[in-house]
């Protein structure tokens, strides 16, 4: 999901991602990606990632990105021109999520928000 934090001169867009399995998948790329293939790539270092082990055979890895002002319009593009988006975790092993019509449109709002802000982006 897109979250955002300001101040009253500075904003701040991140997209937060969690993965929650069976098995740890130590996810290294992650990729968002639409139906008409607009998508975003990026390269993480599963140092970066905090992890938990809930009980056996029950983990989280989640990561918080950093948007740029350039990265936020193409989320947006991903998310408003195709009906359907899904999300991939890359590294050992590979999820694969498809992201639903309510998130979509969810994060497409707080993109909205964003951009309406009358503040200096990080």
């Amino acid at each position: 999901m897109v979250t955002i934090t300001h101040s009253k001169r500075q904003k701040k867009a991140s997209l937060n991602l969690k993965y929650r399995g069976d098995d740890w998948i130590f996810f290294d790329r992650i990729i968002i990606m639409n139906d008409k293939k607009d998508y975003m790539v990026w390269k993480v270092h599963n140092l970066d990632q905090k992890v938990e082990l809930l009980e056996p055979s029950k983990t989280i890895e989640e990561i918080n990105l950093h948007l740029k002002a350039g990265q936020v319009n193409r989320l947006e593009k991903v998310f408003k021109n195709g009906r359907l988006v899904k999300l991939w975790f890359m590294g050992q092993e590979d999820a694969v999520y498809s992201i639903s019509e309510v998130d979509r449109l969810a994060n497409l709002d707080v993109i909205k928000y964003y951009k309406g802000l009358d503040l200096e982006s990080l």
